[in-house]
């Protein structure tokens, strides 16, 4: 079996995705159903991540109305718990925030 990083350097993030539903098939879990935000995120992610493999993925603008920007930030929890990828958050602004592979033993 092939690790993520195997899967992104050969740019097929379609595998890295197929073998998260294979696990979660395997474990009984149900396959989360993505809201908006969470598939803007998650599909910002996998582009950059195909397009430029080597750099870092930042989290995107919000581009909403303000008093939604929590449900932004709730998004990339949320992501971060399916298991579909992490959040590095050592920046003070989520601008700064980069957007990494999954880690994997959770």
């Amino acid at each position: 079996m092939q690790t993520p990083k195997e899967l992104w350097e050969r740019g097929n993030e379609s595998s890295l995705i197929q073998r998260n539903f294979d696990e979660r098939m395997q474990t009984g879990k149900k396959m989360p159903a993505l809201t908006y935000n969470q598939r803007y995120l998650y599909t910002h992610y996998l582009h950059t991540k195909k397009k430029y493999p080597n750099a870092p993925c930042f989290v995107p603008k919000y581009v909403g109305k303000a008093n939604l920007m929590h449900e932004y930030i709730n998004a990339l929890q949320r992501l971060e718990d399916y298991g579909l990828l992490s959040v590095d958050r050592s920046a003070p602004n989520y601008r700064g925030w980069t957007l990494n592979e999954p880690r994997r033993g959770k």
